[in-house]
């Protein structure tokens, strides 16, 4: 947590020298950010998918089909 407290420093005081350093940290959390919630929507996709096919398949080997 330091690093990022330096960082943050940098930026209010205007430290031009270190504060391209907060960049990285910022793009990487986002980046996360992002994958995380395409996860979870390509789980809800699946879902969504999936879930049809197993009822029809169910329905179709119970009626003998």
């Amino acid at each position: 947590m330091s690093g990022v407290r330096e960082h943050v420093g940098a930026i209010r005081w205007g430290d031009s020298s270190r504060t391209p350093q907060i960049l990285p940290l910022l793009a990487e959390a986002f980046d996360v950010s992002i994958a995380q919630r395409g996860l979870a929507l390509g789980a809800q996709a699946l879902v969504v998918v999936a879930k049809p096919l197993v009822t029809a398949s169910r329905e179709g080997r119970d009626s003998g089909l």
